[in-house]
């Protein structure tokens, strides 16, 4: 039972590393691209001390530390508030509930903007629910 909570606890933070660090490339590579246009006027885009990458790889490596957290928050979150329900007993809104309110907190803890947490904690609410759907359906197929 602990190994499975602890592989649990571990996906969780990997799988949240993954996505807000293909956030974070996204984002970088916007800020580059803004910057090369001219849409950012007179702003010197460049990290000190230089990071592998430049400002492409130091918004990835934010982003995978900013969702390890908020994977392990989440992972944290479910496994107290839930504790003794299997994953199919529990409901949509509250998955989607604990997922927006880890995603709120760990998006306050990195820009302390109550707008941007809010909005953020918006789209781990979805993200969570999606994956509780995909997981719901992982488990009603057939083994082979």
């Amino acid at each position: 039972m602990l190994m499975r909570r602890l592989r649990g606890l571990g996906g969780a933070i990997l799988l949240g590393a993954a996505m807000w660090g293909l956030l974070g490339l996204v984002v970088g590579l916007a800020i580059v691209a803004a910057g090369r246009i001219g849409l950012l006027g007179v702003i010197y885009l460049g990290t000190s001390p230089p990071i592998p990458g430049g400002v492409p790889g130091a918004t990835t490596l934010l982003g995978a530390i900013v969702g390890a957290i908020n994977g392990f928050m989440f992972a944290v979150l479910l496994l107290a508030a839930e504790r003794g329900h299997a994953i199919d007993g529990i409901p949509w809104w509250r998955f989607g509930l604990w997922g927006a309110a880890a995603t709120g907190v760990a998006t306050w803890l990195m820009t302390q903007t109550p707008l941007i947490a809010g909005a953020c904690a918006v789209l781990g609410g979805v993200a969570s629910i999606g994956a509780l759907a995909l997981a719901k359906r992982a488990g009603e197929r057939p083994d082979p």
